[in-house]
């Protein structure tokens, strides 16, 4: 380093370990500098560059020294300022990123809890997120797709519990709703006085009172195991799968039905009463109609004869077939008494019925 006082006209000793970077400017002609080196005033690092006459030979040598603790100081600075450049920079870079980030993980936030929503029974859910990107579409996708499945929810009143369940199995066997032949139970029951009833009543006020009768017998039927194939006017439509029991069932089935309009038709003062035709055989049990309307419904004769039973039967009466009653116990046979042979009308043969009448 330089000496503690120097003044021009004193003479400057080049310190031992410092001669080398010296002479190296010197006779180089570049610009070197020393290691770190320690004296009695502390620890520098010295550099030394030559001064060159118009001939370009050096005439000097310029020595700066620098004290290392200042110069770390100067250094750490230095770089504490590039560090916070660069994380000022970085921030900057990645604020885009994390808005666009935040507005996916919201856009993506809503749709989880849409979805939570309609499985929790909220089928009027919608989500809603202007984001004007990739979001926002899927966003409106699932708007969409949320309508179409409230509309096909809006539907399924609309369809039997049989047609419900073979569209579900078709998934897996197309075939299910091509038709097949099955052993069924198939019981009608239709409400007798109410072409009269119905001429002393407004529209709004029939539908209403008919919706109620026909609600309860739809209630009985699926409480019995059975489904509402269809309602025909004031008539329910019901099959049974032929099971073990069934016939128990179903017999069980008719009775409550009888029971429960005794007491609607009771309370309210309607002059109606109910008759029930019950037949046991095989139909045939699939998809009916044509490409833009069909029914997933029974047809044959089995379905046939017991609309006409139900038709022969007086108020609060249940008739039936012989091949029903194959299908109780002795016991339950016994609340039947045998009719004569009745000729139904596209009906080959007299068919042997049996009667009996549900009284409160």
């Amino acid at each position: 380093m330089l000496q503690q006082k120097t003044f021009i006209g004193d003479r400057y000793t080049i310190r031992a370990e410092n001669r080398a970077a010296f002479l190296g400017a010197w006779n180089g002609g570049e610009p070197t500098a020393t290691a770190p080196y320690r004296d009695e005033h502390g620890e520098w690092i010295s550099g030394y560059a030559p001064i060159f006459d118009s001939a370009g030979r050096p005439v000097a040598v310029i020595e700066v020294d620098a004290e290392m603790s200042r110069l770390l100081t100067k250094g750490r600075d230095i770089l504490l300022t590039s560090l916070a450049l660069a994380a000022v920079a970085i921030l900057v870079g990645s604020l885009p990123g994390l808005w666009l980030a935040r507005n996916i993980t919201r856009g993506l936030n809503q749709l989880a809890a849409g979805m939570r929503r309609f499985q929790a029974g909220d089928h009027a859910v919608q989500v809603l997120d202007k984001t004007g990107d990739e979001i926002e579409h899927l966003g409106a996708a699932f708007n969409e797709m949320i309508l179409s499945l409230r509309e096909k929810l809006a539907l399924l009143p609309y369809v039997s519990r049989f047609t419900a369940e073979a569209v579900r199995r078709s998934r897996d066997d197309p075939s299910l709703l091509a038709g097949s032949e099955l052993d069924v139970f198939v019981l009608f029951a239709d409400l007798r006085g109410f072409t009269s009833f119905s001429e002393e009543r407004e529209a709004s006020v029939l539908v209403r009172e008919l919706n109620s009768l026909l609600a309860v017998q739809a209630d009985v039927v699926i409480s019995a195991g059975g489904d509402v194939d269809k309602f025909i006017g004031d008539a329910v439509m019901a099959v049974f799968l032929d099971q073990a029991d069934s016939g128990a069932q179903v017999l069980a089935c008719a009775r409550q039905l009888i029971d429960r309009m005794h007491e609607e038709t009771g309370r309210n003062g309607w002059p109606l009463g109910l008759g029930v035709g019950i037949h046991r055989g095989r139909a045939v049990v699939g998809s009916i109609g044509s490409e833009t309307r069909r029914d997933f419904t029974a047809i044959g004769h089995t379905v046939n004869l017991a609309a006409r039973l139900c038709e022969t039967a007086g108020a609060w009466e249940i008739l039936v077939t012989d091949a029903f009653l194959d299908s109780l116990d002795p016991e339950a046979r016994l609340v039947f008494r045998k009719t004569d042979p009745i000729a139904f009308k596209n009906v080959q043969q007299a068919v042997t019925t049996h009667c009996c009448v549900v009284s409160r």
